[in-house]
């Protein structure tokens, strides 16, 4: 919180064996021209020395949250969402960065729409080797202006990944929207989550915005080799979440599945 003004944008880290990341990540949000900002890492009882790094940051808008024993992405997500104060909330991942404008332009965009969640299109692909780096394509349907999509659409067609997206605070809660349990892992925690948090809107809205820098590694979670099995697991689960409460599954796929779909 900057000046005592009220925050704006919470935006919830979570935290494990980042320490090589974690300092680059955490002033590329400090950073941003949205100073009405606060900063909720929670370490994950990581065993190497990111809960002391943390410790070291003299911004009084950064929050730190230490787990006791290893939860889980999923659980130290959730715990950020219950400390958040913000307007608004951002989940970011511990390895990655953004632009310095990325909150202020997404936060703008929510305010001056009315809408509950956004979906910012434009990312790099960030490697260790300068010469990869990749820029998000349109997927075939996002336009440079923003526009409404149908959410199933967004969900089948575009990264179900939750640092695309900013959701108003009230509305998570409001809706029970959650990150799953322990048996969805590997990164497909995002499927569950914005999947359902888009299937109470018939639409979402689609900007091309700043950037946010996605640091690929081949240790990293979403290069594992049972990422199609917890994809499907995930995908699953957000199928049954949506029945048992009543929400439509008609159109719902598995992200970049094709044809494959769930049935009763």
């Amino acid at each position: 919180m900057s000046n005592g003004s009220p925050v704006k944008v919470s935006v919830v880290i979570p935290v494990y064996n980042a320490a090589g990341f974690i300092g680059k990540c955490v002033g590329s949000v400090l950073g941003q021209t949205l100073k009405e900002i606060e900063v909720i890492c929670v370490d994950d009882h990581s065993s190497d020395n990111s809960l002391e790094m943390l410790g070291t940051v003299a911004d009084r808008r950064l929050r730190v949250i230490a787990f006791p024993s290893n939860r889980g992405v999923s659980a130290a997500r959730n715990a950020g969402l219950d400390a958040a104060g913000g307007e608004f909330v951002y989940f970011l991942d511990s390895d990655d960065w953004l632009d310095p404008d990325y909150l202020e332009r997404m936060y703008l965009m929510a305010r001056e729409t009315g809408e509950d969640l956004v979906v910012n299109s434009n990312y790099i692909e960030e490697f260790p080797d300068q010469g990869k780096r990749a820029f998000s394509s349109r997927f075939g349907f996002v336009e440079d202006e923003p526009r409404y999509y149908s959410s199933t659409l967004v969900q089948n067609k575009f990264p179900p990944v939750v640092w695309t997206r900013l959701f108003r605070t009230e509305f998570l809660r409001d809706n029970a929207i959650r990150f799953p349990g322990p048996f969805v892992r590997n990164g497909t925690e995002d499927i569950f989550f914005t999947g359902l948090a888009s299937s109470f809107s018939e639409r979402n809205l689609v900007f091309r915005g700043p950037y946010y820098h996605y640091l690929q590694r081949p240790e990293s979670l979403l290069h594992q080799k049972d990422l199609c099995f917890h994809n499907i697991v995930s995908h699953k689960a957000l199928w049954d979440e949506r029945r048992r409460r009543g929400l439509p599954t008609e159109g719902l796929r598995l992200f970049y599945g094709g044809t494959v779909t769930l049935d009763e």
